[in-house]
């Protein structure tokens, strides 16, 4: 899929040695000057390379920090018993805007403040605000231009009252940020459901406080047509199973199984039930899309099987699918948490995530079939109490909080929010997602014929396959129930 891919789901905590081994990337002549305002010099394809890996970087501590969530310092049942019901759900983040709306309180952040907040996005020491603005600019900018067949969208805003300083407004139009006056959460809630393209209604809930002093957002919608669609009509009902099977493998059958509605998944009592095992599984009933081909792109490995399936006509978006094997050791969804925390954490047997890709991508074609639930899935996230665990503290902090680069009186942040969106159908994949900060002053405290049948939790990756960046990332637990 070319050089530009090897910056693909960089490790989770790069050293000076690695990063400085990042790809050179060359971009094409008629990005020239696009992504860019302000004073400075033009990015270098180094410079958005680098930037890229970074992305990567928080990217993955950031979904390995959502997906694997550890009750507080509390014995509070229904503490225990709100994070359990969170993480049964199925989770969808945008790593990109996240971290384009931390970039932007880094920007208006100072001293310890942000030094917190430029410790988590791995910002270069030797670049200034508007210097990783510009950057930033120009991996949107790389990622728009990739594919006419990709709808990207990316918007930035600042809601400001008037104690946020013009030099700081005026430094987030590198971010291509929209400056508006802060007046009430509907506007807000308006401008992300047009930047998400309808996808999320609101982000903010009730009114703000009246000392709120700003709201600071980052949002992107993406749609992409699969390269070649599921026909809908061989999508049939089946059943999708979000506990425990005692199959030895959902994830591969042999063609004697035939796949589609012949295949008989395990779901009495009587078939569930062996020495480890006494409770039937879950399922819910879905619509599950089905097609046959020869030149799958699947790889297997001893405890997942990984799928990458190509979206727009030249192949330059794609979804990445791990499903893990499971069994009556390894229960659902046991067997899911076990291989994220290894892809995510690249253990040391080596296994990450752009391994798999790599791995997907030099297999050869493979022959079967592939059955894959058709889904919306949808996500929100207050993610105080995550940044924290991440390093930033400061920030939150009304006492110590310095964004004197970025309002006249001493504020710090109050709320962070992410939503996301997700949505799988016979055409393609659509997802938007949006990430925002409320802040206030301180008055307010296999060779063989295959059959891949995607019926049990897994993890779906969306990515570009030329600059490799993490675009969306979702957990599917479940799916829900729609009829066919």
């Amino acid at each position: 899929m070319g050089a530009w891919s090897s910056s693909l789901f960089a490790s989770t905590l790069p050293t000076t040695a690695a990063t400085s081994a990042t790809t050179n990337i060359v971009l094409p002549a008629d990005m020239k000057g696009m992504g860019m305002s302000g004073a400075g010099s033009e990015p270098s394809g180094a410079d958005v390379g680098l930037a890229v890996t970074h992305m990567n970087a928080f990217g993955l501590r950031l979904v390995h920090r959502l997906l694997f969530q550890f009750p507080p310092n509390t014995s509070a049942p229904e503490e225990v018993a709100n994070i359990q019901r969170e993480t049964a759900a199925p989770i969808v983040v945008s790593p990109v805007s996240v971290y384009l709306m931390l970039s932007m309180l880094s920007a208006g952040a100072a001293s310890k403040t942000r030094d917190e907040l430029a410790k988590l996005l791995l910002c270069p020491k030797d670049k200034s605000d508007a210097d990783l603005a510009r950057i930033y600019g120009a991996v949107i900018a790389a990622l728009q231009s990739l594919d006419a067949d990709a709808q990207l969208h990316f918007a930035n805003a600042i809601f400001a009252a008037p104690s946020i300083k013009p030099s700081y407004t005026h430094l987030l139009t590198a971010f291509h940020a929209v400056a508006q006056p802060l007046t009430t959460s509907k506007a807000v809630n308006a401008w992300v459901q047009t930047a998400t393209k309808g996808q999320i209604s609101s982000i903010l809930s009730g009114e703000l406080p009246k000392a709120t002093t700003a709201v600071v957002v980052s949002a992107n919608a993406f749609h992409c047509d699969w390269t070649t669609p599921f026909d809908p009509k061989q999508t049939t009902e089946q059943k999708f199973f979000t506990s425990q099977l005692t199959a030895t493998n959902s994830a591969t059958a042999t063609a004697a199984a035939g796949g589609g509605s012949n295949t008989k998944p395990v779901d009495s009592k009587a078939d569930a039930t062996d020495a480890s095992s006494s409770a039937p599984p879950s399922f819910v009933r879905c619509a599950m899309m089905s097609a046959r081909r020869d030149d799958w792109s699947i790889a297997k490995f001893d405890a997942f099987t990984a799928l990458e399936l190509p979206l727009g006509t030249n192949k330059k978006w794609s979804a990445l699918i791990v499903l893990p094997n499971h069994t009556t050791s390894t229960p659902m969804p046991n067997a899911l948490e076990a291989v994220l925390d290894r892809l995510l954490n690249a253990d040391a047997n080596g296994i990450s995530l752009s391994g798999v890709l790599q791995a997907v991508r030099s297999a050869k074609p493979t022959r079967g079939t592939v059955m894959l639930p058709r889904f919306r899935a949808e996500y929100s996230k207050e993610m105080t109490q995550l940044m924290t665990t991440l390093g930033v503290h400061r920030a939150f902090v009304k006492a110590i909080a310095d964004f004197s680069r970025m309002s006249s009186e001493p504020i710090a942040c109050d709320q962070m929010l992410s939503h996301a969106v997700l949505d799988v159908s016979e055409r393609g994949l659509t997802a938007s997602a949006a990430a925002a900060t409320t802040m206030s002053t301180l008055v307010k405290p296999s060779q063989a014929d295959t059959v891949m049948k995607v019926d049990s939790p897994f993890l779906l990756c969306v990515h570009d396959a030329v600059l490799g960046l993490l675009l969306f990332a979702a957990k599917v637990n479940t799916v829900t129930p729609i009829d066919v």
